[in-house]
């Protein structure tokens, strides 16, 4: 049942990150690298602190361009914790897509039961957990028993 498929499947552990005091170009090119609309900010520990979205990155990055001003950091156009959307590594697939048609984000932080942070999920990932489900419900019903119990 697809109110019960939980996101641990298709979360992207890639280990993307920043810290906040990284120049915002360095940062840009590793959200464009890791092929994500965003990545988490983390701190010296680990912990996340902040999101920067490539939507966070557009005025700064047209302002440095006109100006070639590459001296801004992540840490000044970051949405900072806690005001940071996030799910939860034991959400269902249901309440992920459910969360991303409220806020229309398009990637979100995975946190952990402790706290932390153990990956990212975006709307390609739950794109293909319902696409998945979807190819399940039109198997007849008896290979339907044996996909989902295997």
């Amino acid at each position: 049942m697809l109110t019960t498929i939980a996101i641990t499947d298709y979360i992207e552990y890639s280990g993307a990150s920043v810290m906040p005091e990284t120049p915002l170009d360095d940062a840009v090119n590793q959200l464009l690298a890791s092929k994500l609309d965003g990545i988490p900010v983390v701190n010296a520990q680990g912990q996340m602190v902040g999101f920067l979205s490539e939507q966070d990155c557009i005025t700064s990055m047209l302002n440095a361009s006109y100006y070639c001003d590459t001296r801004t950091q992540v840490s000044e156009v970051m949405v900072q914790q806690p005001t940071v959307v996030v799910v939860n590594a034991r959400d269902t697939v249901v309440e992920v897509a459910e969360k991303m048609i409220r806020n229309r984000h398009h990637v979100y932080p995975v946190m952990g039961g402790d706290g932390k942070l153990v990956g990212v999920i975006s709307r390609t990932d739950i794109l293909r957990a319902l696409q998945a489900h979807l190819s399940v419900c039109s198997l007849p019903t008896h290979a339907q028993h044996s996909a989902h119990t295997h």
